[in-house]
């Protein structure tokens, strides 16, 4: 092997590693990214179920204040026309 060579080929060990060097970083990099992407997703998960949560308490509410707006107009109507139908003038 000719000193060239040598040369040309310690140059391209040289390169080698510096290009391991840059996947390194970037494995570290995608590492941290994942870490960040699981930590959203966590958060959107409990969004989600609180959000849930929220939508059931607000039925429960829409039910409740649906049967006791029907009743009391229900009333009302009733009263009304047993008034009307015992008024004489």
């Amino acid at each position: 092997m000719s000193g060239e060579d040598a040369k040309v080929l310690s140059e391209q060990i040289v390169n080698v590693r510096l290009d391991i060097r840059e996947l390194k970083t970037m494995m570290a990099d995608i590492k941290d990214l994942k870490e960040k992407v699981d930590d959203v997703d966590d958060t959107a998960k409990e969004a989600l179920s609180s959000t849930k949560s929220s939508h059931k308490r607000l039925d429960a509410i829409d039910r409740w204040l649906f049967w006791f707006g029907t009743s009391i107009l229900g009333s009302v109507l009733l009263g009304g026309l047993g008034l009307w139908k015992t008024y004489k003038p």
